[in-house]
């Protein structure tokens, strides 16, 4: 059988490869070139926080010696213990007392808190509202004591009931 005669097939096929140098070059140069931008960025960072850790310390090194003068200074030290002194203290206000029960004015007739009347009993100053025993008896209350009347106690209290 035969396919087509006498006729001779193609040479084998080849394939070329193109010159992919000049990609990997240009990838390499942006590669190159966000590595130096996130670089230059990390080394500004860098040194921005390097430059706040130095401001911290002098800050903190000048209020140290600060504290250091103060305490050599005795008008601060006398000015600390005056401070200390006023709150421990407190205003000089408070020091003074109010007057916080004004006299009561009484007129003519009436008998002041307190006072008793001319042989009155201290029951009753207590019932007007007067003097009062001092101390645990001043806080008792006293009892009325039951008037004795002359029936007995067996008769019963008097109560009618219909």
């Amino acid at each position: 059988m035969c396919f087509g005669g006498g006729q001779r097939s193609a040479p084998a096929a080849t394939i070329v490869m193109p010159d992919t140098g000049g990609y990997d070059r240009r990838l390499d140069d942006q590669m190159r070139a966000m590595r130096e931008q996130m670089d230059g960025q990390q080394k500004a960072l860098q040194q921005q926080l390097q430059s706040s850790l130095q401001r911290n310390q002098d800050m903190m090194s000048r209020m140290a010696q600060r504290q250091i003068d103060q305490a050599n200074s005795s008008a601060a030290i006398d000015q600390a213990v005056q401070e200390r002194f006023d709150t421990i203290r407190g205003p000089v206000q408070d020091l003074v007392p109010e007057d916080a029960n004004p006299r009561q004015v009484i007129s003519s007739g009436q008998i002041a808190p307190g006072a008793r009347e001319k042989g009155a009993s201290r029951q009753s100053d207590v019932n007007r509202g007067g003097a009062k025993k001092a101390g645990k008896s001043g806080l008792r209350i006293a009892r009325s004591s039951p008037k004795k009347s002359t029936k007995s106690f067996g008769q019963g209290a008097g109560l009618n009931i219909t």
